[in-house]
């Protein structure tokens, strides 16, 4: 926000310096980014008048002119092309010294003697920027210092809070100085001088959505002449950043800089009906606002329309249509207080951000309505004539009164730790302009009651007038201390620690971390999890590719592998322990919990003379799960089971599996489906796992039973045996495992076989099955009858043939 220094004194007496202000301000929250202008002005710089404008005689891009002052006629080579024969220009003859110290002497350019040089507002030091010669106004006396007929600002940006409104005007800067800074503070109040018929002829005003529009004002001002504004107007405009556009849209401008109020001028004999509707847009509607482009309004956003159609985007932009130009000479000034929240809405889904839109998001003082509206309307016939109507339009049904904040001072010494007396207090809070008093059965140094003023929103609290004593007070008279409270050291989770396990043996495997976002495109997300239409979608995605939360980590996983071989990285490891979002249609927000996934692909080691090139295969993946279910130390039985074509559409339904843990299922494995390879672009399957943490942590426990080495010899018997494919060897195995016997004590599977003599559709298995007891030294007859069992088993609940028999 840009402040003009000259513009505050109208408003405050014995202002400070600007580096002083600068300082006070920063100190008060309210950072003062830069100060431009303070420079010292120059010397030796007098007014002059360009005679003649010539090319120069060796230089295309250079100009040759005469320029004349009270002493006389002066040759000058300038490079600038803005001026003419006739223009009063700025002059800075041999000896003058302009701001940043740079002295002016007779030189020689391209063969030509310049006596001086005619200088811009950059090289005077009152703009950063320039197009040309500053021109001076035609009526200017020759010879004078360019000092005395230039008026010099100080423009200072300050970064303004979002909370403080009040802030963004010169009124309001210049109040908040009166009580930082000290001063007197000079409020002004115009008078109007209405002179024209009766308002309620000329007009009609309904307000259709109270509450997004509590407050609408307007008057009519007729026989305005449409022209330029005065130099003063226009100097201050433009310090600000504001273009000039004519004399009756600048003082909306000049009073939306000076009071904060937005305001906008209709022609009033454009807007059909002469009426206005302040009311929701309609489905379909449309608007040329005043920037030249045709805009499609929002459903339901807060319009000014007339009789017809929308004529304004209301706090936003005016249309096109009823703009004020060079035609109007009747003109409708609208002053009002719009709903920040829908000022908001509307400029964020136009995507149309102006002055106004940025003060009305922000919450302008609903109080100082018909001072600007009354402001603007005296201005406008000061600068472009006309009669101001009797009366004003102010629909205005449910005035707002400020509520009253109980304060003690006690409150005051606990929060800031410094004492401050209950009449500093009082001080302080009345230079804001809060109005205080204490409160009844209060007695000395008792509760105070506060009201804020109707510009202060952001005061609703007895610790936001808590933060205004500090803040003027002064933040410094606070002392640094440390907090007076005990330090408790934190303590790792169980979920934290089982974390970091499962990353130390992964990245220990050679798997390596990755971090994604939690976000993936509907796209990603249909490939690997499902239709997108059940995952969590974002409200605001910052791109379509990041527009699900994702329900796993693996389509991320596989979307880090694509960009790995795009960069001819062929042998990927790579691991990701994260949360996930799983939708719940019984509840608003969607189910958090924690997953570890890892994903394999290329050659299992590298490329080496001492080792085989060998792919990675499902076993890989299925070693790393049981790596990570053993580190957790489950108490239950672990076991696979396959997975076929169930939720893990994603893997291939005959090399995929489940991870059980007692019977809960903790995860799934399996290589990549052959639709995903071709999607992804992958010349050889890879192997994926996730596994549910919340889950399999519920069925683990951390402390791990140990046994003394067994004392007794052990016995084995293998067993050769074919049967159907398609029974699974985790059947096989948990069959025996289930037989009633203490004495087996593992079973391992050695030896696979197809093809030869076995037929198709079957396979040929052979287990070893060991056998002990940890008190004696078993017999031969017992392990016998276990290896009995084991076949009958095998024979008659899987059909299978014993080889060898």
């Amino acid at each position: 926000m840009l402040f003009s220094y000259d513009w505050l004194r109208e408003y405050i007496d014995e202002l400070p310096s600007p580096a002083v202000l600068s300082e006070r301000l920063t100190m008060t929250g309210t950072e003062v980014e830069s100060v431009a202008g303070a420079a010292e002005p120059p010397t030796g710089v007098v007014t002059a008048e360009v005679l003649t404008v010539e090319a120069h005689p060796n230089a295309d891009r250079l100009s040759l002119c005469e320029v004349r002052t009270d002493a006389g006629t002066h040759s000058i080579v300038c490079g600038a092309k803005n001026m003419k024969p006739g223009d009063r220009v700025a002059l800075a003859l041999p000896g003058a010294v302009l701001p940043g110290g740079h002295r002016i002497k007779k030189s020689k350019i391209r063969g030509v003697t310049s006596e001086g040089m005619m200088c811009s507002e950059v090289e005077l030091g009152l703009a950063d920027t320039s197009e040309g010669i500053m021109i001076l106004p035609a009526d200017t006396p020759l010879g004078r210092d360019v000092n005395e007929v230039i008026a010099r600002d100080v423009v200072l940006e300050a970064s303004v809070t979002p909370n403080r409104a009040d802030l963004l005007s010169i009124r309001g800067i210049a109040r908040e100085i009166a009580a930082v800074v000290g001063g007197t503070f000079r409020d002004r109040f115009p008078e109007v001088a209405e002179e024209g018929p009766g308002i309620k002829g000329l007009v009609d005003v309904e307000v259709r959505d109270a509450k997004r529009c509590p407050r609408y004002s307007a008057r009519v001002i007729e026989g305005v002449t449409i022209g330029p504004s005065p130099e003063r107007i226009t100097r201050r405009l433009e310090a600000l950043g504001v273009r000039p556009v004519n004399n009756v849209v600048d003082v909306t401008n000049y009073v939306l800089l000076e009071l904060g109020q937005p305001l906008h001028a209709f022609d009033l004999d454009r807007l059909a009906g002469r009426r206005i509707v302040v009311r929701p847009a309609r489905a379909g509607e449309r608007i040329e606002t005043i920037d030249g482009k045709t805009r499609d309004l929002p459903e339901g956003a807060l319009v000014i329309a007339d009789s017809d159609s929308p004529v304004a985007l209301a706090g936003v932009m005016g249309g096109k249509a009823t703009e004020v130009g060079d035609g109007t000479t009747n003109v409708l000034l609208e002053s009002a207080w719009f709903e920040p929240s829908a000022v908001r809405r509307s400029s964020k889904e136009a995507a149309l951000s102006t002055d106004s839109s940025y003060r009305f998001e922000r919450g302008v003082d609903i109080e100082g309505v018909t001072l600007a509206l009354d402001t603007a309307a005296a201005m406008i016939t000061e600068l472009a004539g006309g009669r101001v109507a009797k009366g004003r339009i102010d629909l205005y049904p449910e005035p707002r009164t400020p509520a009253a904040i109980e304060l003690s001072p006690s409150r005051v010494e606990a929060l800031l730790g410094i004492e401050i007396d209950a009449d500093e207090v009082l001080r302080i809070l009345t230079s804001l302009g809060i109005r205080t008093r204490t409160a009844p059965g209060g007695g000395a140094g008792g509760t105070i009651e506060a009201v804020p003023p109707s510009y202060r929103l952001d005061i609703t609290r007895e610790v936001d007038l808590i933060e205004e004593v500090a803040r003027v007070a002064g933040y410094d008279r606070i002392p640094a201390t440390l907090p007076a409270t005990g330090l408790v050291p934190g303590a790792r989770s169980a979920h934290h620690e089982a974390r970091g396990l499962i990353r130390d043996l992964l990245a220990g495997s050679g798997f390596f971390e990755v971090v994604n976002y939690s976000f993936i495109s509907r796209d990603l997300y249909a490939v690997t999890a499902g239709a997108a239409g059940e995952g969590v979608a974002i409200l605001n995605p910052l791109s379509e590719d990041q527009a699900l939360l994702r329900a796993s980590l693996v389509p991320s996983l596989l979307d880090n592998l694509r960009k790995n071989i795009q960069r001819s990285s062929e042998d990927v490891k790579i691991f990701e322990i994260s949360t996930v979002f799983i939708p719940r249609p019984e509840r608003t927000l969607p189910h958090e919990g924690w997953r570890v996934a890892g994903l394999l692909y290329g050659r299992r080691w590298a490329e080496a003379w001492n080792r085989p090139s060998d792919p990675v295969d499902f076993f890989d993946a299925k070693g790393a799960v049981e790596s990570i279910i053993d580190v957790l130390g489950p108490t239950g039985q672990v076991a696979f089971e396959p997975l076929g074509d169930g939720p893990g559409a994603a893997l291939h339904p005959g090399k995929s599996a489940r991870a059980l843990v007692s019977g809960a299922e903790v995860g799934i494995l399996g290589e990549t489906h052959p639709d995903l390879n071709e999607a992804f672009g992958l010349r050889a399957p890879a192997y994926v796992f996730e596994l549910d943490l919340d889950v399999l942590l519920g069925v683990s426990g951390r402390e791990k039973a140990y046994t003394r080495l067994a004392r007794f010899p052990s016995s084995a018997r293998d067993v050769a045996f074919v049967v159907d494919d398609s029974i699974p060897y985790g059947e096989i195995h948990r069959a025996i495992t289930s037989l009633d016997t203490k004495l087996i004590e593992t079973i391992e599977l050695f030896d696979v076989y197809y093809g030869g003599s076995i037929p198709e559709g079957k396979r040929s298995l052979a287990l070893r099955v060991v056998c002990r007891s940890p008190e004696r030294t078993l017999k031969q007859a017992e392990v016998e009858k276990v290896y009995s069992r084991v076949v009958k088993t095998l024979t008659s609940k899987f059909g299978a043939e014993i080889r060898g028999e």
